[in-house]
């Protein structure tokens, strides 16, 4: 029988955390991050996950529409700013990377920290990932009220709660010429 030794391997420490890190956080949580992040791409950015969206009634920008603000309590900017290292928000929404990085941390650091807590007094049923859209298109204290009364009315020009959290998927807009193609 070989010796269980010769049949494991080594990690430095800081390699393996780095590994198992994305499992140690969503243990509690049941959802598939890609699909989270295609389904809010195609409520936020007027269905097309449109990196270069931005909101004409607020601050929010690119595909997941974070709000920009000019401070942590009113947006995202400051912190896009130094997790991504863009300059500004002209540089956020033309950098399909920083966005799509920004959103995988927010997920990591917000999201999925807030679902596991509000799985405990989730009484209308909703799965993870639409309490991480519910998280995401209201922010934590629209949703928690939400989830306790069944009601919050999102401000702005927003759809209703009910119809953001709806299945959709990404549309993309293709040239004529590339969409007749497709189906010659």
């Amino acid at each position: 029988m070989p010796d269980p030794k010769d049949s494991t391997k080594t990690l430095p420490a800081d390699q393996y955390d780095a590994l198992f890190a994305d499992d140690a956080k969503t243990s509690s949580v049941n959802i598939d991050i890609p699909n989270l992040r295609e389904e809010i791409a195609a409520h936020e950015s007027k269905g097309m996950g449109d990196y270069e969206a931005e909101n004409d009634t607020s601050t929010a920008k690119g595909r997941y529409q974070f709000m920009w603000g000019k401070n942590a309590k009113s947006g995202y900017g400051e912190r896009i700013k130094k997790e991504t290292g863009v300059a500004d928000s002209d540089e956020f929404l033309s950098s399909p990377k920083a966005q799509d990085d920004f959103f995988d941390s927010y997920t990591q650091s917000d999201m999925i920290p807030w679902i596991a807590k509000a799985k405990e007094g989730n009484t209308r049923g909703l799965s993870d990932k639409q309490l991480g859209q519910l998280y995401h298109f209201v922010g934590p204290t629209g949703a928690e009220q939400y989830l306790k009364t069944g009601k919050y009315a999102p401000p702005g020009k927003n759809v209703s709660i009910d119809s953001y959290l709806e299945e959709r998927s990404p549309q993309k807009t293709l040239p004529a010429d590339q969409y007749d193609a497709l189906f010659a």
